[in-house]
């Protein structure tokens, strides 16, 4: 079968609004699995891509107003970006509907998280992280209060987020900020010599097993770079054999955020790192002390993500409904994904209502001056047009992951890296569109080469007009039309 795919197919300044509850908010996910347990937890897993979608949505806007309207100096930048991965996403007061079991190897359950429901529990839990806060800022001076305090404060930007996103109320407010909160850690931070060194540090502390390590993100951008992925090493060698290779099975999960800022002399410039451990509801265990890094140990890495502007333009992330949602994986990973040369690669898509989809696939060369592209991931060679790029997703495929790779004899084969090397993204957007000849229609013009059907916009621009065809209405029907979207990025080297 010809395969026209390539073979490689916060900073976040946190200050959410915190108002009063005006009215209820439900988000929902449903999950599969053999047993029940096992779909409580895929549920669980979908809500908090949910979540985590509205966090990036509600951040995004956020940090722009504060950037517009506030002039910080580079070391004065929030250490937090407190939502990097889904699995950093806090669920309390969840409740789970009647399992429904569809046959023998196959159980289905709805998870339910409700303001009216969760609210006292996100009130309590803030109001208790805040009081403690407060007389932690007191005494940063003492090493393990610093400590407990950076986990703290990575606990309570956390649940407000969420709370946010409930409009749960009477939530605690802290008498500083977090602008305060950094510029008081600085004095303590320690500088560290060597990746080797920084991972010791990162990892000193840490006794707990079974742990699933991801690179650190740049700023608000959670992506692979050569930095984060030579320091996930580093780290991963450091934790031995607590390490756990599977994202889904891992007991517990480091992640971590770096920024640029200014030694404390402003004589130099360096990266600011931090990591965090949490557990599968999202709670941190345990954060590192704020490490500085000069440009001596990093040089020769780049740590700006590739595409780094557009990919803050696609953290602006326009998901529509809490009820209708897609997901997709790459090799049973969800975030921060890499591959080396010749490694195989499997895509999964999930999506929580039969719709229509298209995938768009984005293009950064790392060390080349290619021009970044965009291109429409096929998924039926036989059709004629854009058809060939639609995938029905029927009632029965609701709700479940289905494989989306290429077919031969009845089995999907693995898409193999190859060169050249950079950044990857995969962006899946779903429709509920009763007609597929409707849907086709929203799909951007393309022409065809050896390897891809390009695209003929650049990312931004076409991430622009994909966007921009909010129709509301089926043009075949009255019912109205709910749209959304995902993605996953993923970095290749040799």
């Amino acid at each position: 079968m010809k395969n026209k795919v390539k073979k490689n197919v916060l900073f976040i300044f946190l200050q959410v609004f915190l108002f009063s509850g005006l009215f209820a908010v439900t988000y929902k996910a449903t999950g599969t699995g053999a047993t029940e347990a096992e779909a409580k937890d895929e549920a669980l897993s979908s809500l908090s891509k949910v979540l985590y979608s509205k966090v990036k949505t509600t951040t995004y806007a956020t940090q722009e107003m504060k950037e517009k309207n506030s002039k910080l100096k580079k070391n004065q930048k929030t250490l937090s970006n407190s939502i990097t991965v889904t699995t950093d996403v806090p669920l309390l007061g969840v409740q789970f509907g009647e399992k429904q079991q569809f046959s023998k190897e196959l159980v289905e359950v709805e998870a339910v998280l409700n303001s009216e429901n969760a609210n006292d529990a996100y009130k309590n839990e803030i109001n208790t992280i805040a009081e403690k806060l407060e007389s932690d800022y007191l005494n940063l001076s003492d090493s393990k209060i610093r400590e407990e305090a950076i986990s703290l404060y990575s606990e309570y930007e956390k649940f407000v987020t969420v709370a946010s996103l409930l409009n749960v109320d009477e939530i605690k407010s802290l008498s500083f900020t977090r602008t305060d909160f950094d510029a008081k850690l600085q004095k303590y931070s320690d500088k560290e010599d060597s990746l080797l060194d920084a991972a010791k540090k990162i990892t000193n502390e840490i006794s707990k097993k079974n742990i699933f390590v991801y690179p650190v993100s740049y700023e608000d951008i959670s992506c692979v770079t050569e930095f984060s992925y030579t320091l996930q090493q580093y780290v991963k060698s450091e934790l031995g054999s607590k390490v756990c290779l599977k994202e889904n099975i891992a007991s517990y999960f480091l992640s971590g955020v770096c920024f640029e800022g200014e030694s404390l002399d402003e004589k130099s410039k360096c990266l600011n790192v931090t990591y965090k451990l949490t557990n599968r509801w999202g709670r941190v265990i345990s954060s590192s002390p704020v490490i500085v890094l000069l440009p001596e140990v990093y040089k020769n890495l780049s740590y700006i993500p590739d595409g780094y502007d557009f990919q803050k333009q696609l953290n602006e992330n326009v998901n529509s409904e809490n009820d209708f949602y897609s997901e997709v994986k790459i090799n049973g990973h969800k975030d921060n994904v890499s591959f080396s040369e010749g490694d195989k690669v499997y895509i999964d898509i999930k999506v929580s209502e039969p719709c229509f989809i298209y995938i768009v696939g984005y293009v950064f060369e790392h060390d080349t001056n290619e021009k970044p592209f965009a291109y429409l991931y096929p998924f039926n060679e036989n059709e004629n047009g854009k058809l060939r790029f639609v995938k029905e997703i029927n009632s029965d495929e609701a709700n479940k992951w289905i494989n989306i790779n290429p077919v031969e004899e009845g089995v999907p084969y693995g898409i193999e890296i190859i060169p050249p090397f950079g950044t990857e993204i995969l962006q899946v957007y779903a429709v509920t569109e009763q007609n597929k000849f409707d849907f086709e229609k929203r799909i951007p013009d393309y022409y065809e080469t050896d390897s891809y059907y390009m695209i003929d916009t650049e990312p931004s621009e076409t991430l622009s007009h994909t966007r921009g065809l909010g129709i509301k209405k089926s043009t075949s029907s009255s019912k109205v039309v709910k749209s959304c979207e995902s993605d996953i990025r993923y970095y290749t080297h040799e």
